[in-house]
């Protein structure tokens, strides 16, 4: 199973990636991620049950290194990146409800899988 958790997770960085910048204050690694989107169930303060859709990245845990560092997500952090039609978008680690804003993608712990939204209009 972990030598098909690694290929899996080395097809998806060559093939269904696209380059992000993950900053963190003044420091940032570009990184190759792959997009996704997570529905989360959570109860607003009236009392209702809504359900809110995060954009997710899956990153590399190897690829995550902050001054020189390897680092896990934090709140706070945020992930830029740019569509193809010239766009930069700006998304923050989201926690919503007891869900972690991230959490690892698979059980061998070679990706993050880190919940975010938008924190800046586009540019």
């Amino acid at each position: 199973m972990k030598t098909g958790a690694s290929w899996h997770a080395g097809q998806l960085k060559s093939f269904a990636s696209e380059s992000v910048v993950y900053r963190r204050g003044s420091h940032t690694v570009t990184v190759d991620a792959t997009f996704g989107e997570t529905a989360h169930e959570i109860i607003n303060p009236s009392g209702i049950q809504v359900e809110v859709h995060s954009r997710d990245f899956l990153i590399d845990v190897a690829d995550l290194i902050l001054n020189g560092v390897t680092v896990k997500p934090e709140r706070g952090d945020e992930i830029e990146f740019t569509d193809t039609d010239g766009v930069k978008y700006t998304h923050g680690l989201m926690q919503l409800g007891n869900e972690p804003s991230w959490r690892y993608s698979d059980p061998h712990r070679f990706k993050y899988r880190i919940h975010t939204d938008r924190v800046k209009l586009p540019t």
